[in-house]
């Protein structure tokens, strides 16, 4: 498994400018090298921005996925930062979008000159994909807060980023009361919000409850269940038992299917195979 290069594309919270870092006296593009995971995994991207530069971030988007190159995949990001700027580290500073960053790197200039163009082209969020546009984050917190004030939840102590891709963006929301997750997805997605709901509502002991909805922008937020993740578990039968759980919730809704295609569930166009010949093909 090829290593992972990752090189940043990091929005100051509030200015137009990007943060770049000193490297043997030139200025690049902040980066990081990790093991390859699921590309929709971004909570260890925020976490390594963290840690070197003291900023909170969210990914917005994925920008590149380019062919290893010196046996290392490179992936370029673009995130946001949050918060009130706090002191940057020795060597690292914003430099502002009014032209090509100076001094930068050839090939980071390159990256940052196709970034520009593309944001100056686009037409907003592709397929209701909010979660790549820069505020969109501090908006979703807000309406957290108090859809889950309004829920009886009143200590929201954490807000963080798990995963976003092309389909979805997932929040973990840390309370007193608990944990949540919040789910937004893509326009082409919709529905997955109103057969959550139903199944949640038809199913209770297998669907985690929904705590508070927003349909017009494809949010919701629920509870998180007991235990923990079942890629952490090592023991096969506790998998056996998750699967025959799935495969009972699957068999009970052959009885809704009226329902789930109401919600907007499409159907399935089955074909059946042309029976196998005894004889073998003519050569």
């Amino acid at each position: 498994m090829l290593p992972i290069n990752h090189r940043l594309i990091i929005r100051h919270p509030s200015k137009p400018a990007i943060l770049l870092v000193s490297d043997a006296g030139r200025l690049r593009l902040p980066a990081f090298v990790s093991d390859d995971r699921h590309t929709a995994e971004v909570d260890y991207i925020n976490l390594a921005v963290q840690e070197r530069f003291g900023l909170r971030t969210t990914v917005l988007r994925s920008l590149h996925h380019f062919d290893p190159l010196a046996d290392v995949v490179v992936r370029i990001h673009e995130l946001e930062a949050h918060g009130d700027g706090a002191p940057l580290p020795s060597g690292a500073r914003w430099c502002g979008l009014d032209g090509s960053p100076p001094g930068a790197d050839g090939e980071d200039a390159d990256v940052i000159a196709e970034w520009l163009a593309a944001a100056a082209a686009s037409g907003g969020a592709v397929d209701g994909r909010e979660w790549t546009l820069p505020g969109w984050f501090e908006e979703v917190c807000g309406w957290l807060e108090q859809a889950l004030a309004d829920a009886g939840v009143r200590e929201v102590r954490e807000i963080v980023q798990l995963r976003a891709w092309t389909s979805s963006c997932v929040l973990l929301v840390r309370t007193g009361a608990g944990t949540f997750y919040f789910k937004t997805v893509s326009e082409s997605g919709r529905h997955e919000c109103t057969v959550t709901g139903y199944l949640a509502q038809h199913f209770p002991e297998t669907v985690a409850r929904i705590v508070a909805t927003k349909p017009e922008r494809r949010w919701f937020v629920m509870t998180a269940l007991e235990g923990g993740k079942l890629e952490d578990v090592g023991d096969v039968m506790l998998w056996e038992r998750a699967a025959a759980v799935y495969g009972q919730l699957q068999r009970a809704c052959m009885e809704r299917v009226r329902d789930l295609h109401a919600l907007g569930c499409q159907r399935a166009a089955w074909t059946r195979s042309p029976p196998r010949s005894s004889r073998s093909a003519p050569t």
